[in-house]
């Protein structure tokens, strides 16, 4: 093809300055007795309340023996227990159980000394099933999000 010529530096950088005019953040200055001026009125006393917190999904299976734990808090968790069999068996108990129970497994990631089992209520919530340690065995467990 004659007559046709690749694009040349002053075409792509009137592009990018047009692109980058779109995206860049703007911060408006304020004027002295203008409306932008910052307010001098107190913040409000009362925030906004936070989302309930989460409760364990409906039919929950919990293994028989089952020790509940504290939650810390700020860990995001629903629920935390012990359970005097090994590793292996709880995963199997929760990879069993949560099914019959109505829960759908998302995803299942066992491992050497730990596992994390992924499923989701009825409702659609994510929750994440997190097994760890020797006899006792740790389970914790907390909303989560897309699987894994």
């Amino acid at each position: 093809m004659t007559g046709c010529r690749p694009w040349r530096g002053g075409v792509s950088l009137a592009l990018l300055l047009a692109v980058a005019a779109c995206v860049a953040p703007t911060t408006p200055t304020p004027r002295p007795g203008s409306s932008l001026a910052p307010s001098t009125s107190p913040a409000p006393s009362v925030l906004p309340s936070s989302p309930e917190p989460f409760a364990l999904p409906g039919g929950f299976p919990v293994p028989r023996g089952a020790v509940a734990l504290p939650l810390p808090s700020g860990a995001g968790l629903v629920g935390a227990w012990t359970v005097d069999l090994d590793p292996p068996s709880v995963y199997d108990f929760f990879v069993e159980a949560l099914p019959r129970s109505g829960l759908a497994l998302d995803g299942l990631y066992p491992g050497g000394g730990g596992a994390v089992i992924q499923f989701h209520a009825v409702d659609g919530t994510s929750w994440e099933l997190r097994i760890d340690g020797d006899r006792p065995t740790r389970v914790e467990l907390a909303p989560s999000g897309p699987p894994l």
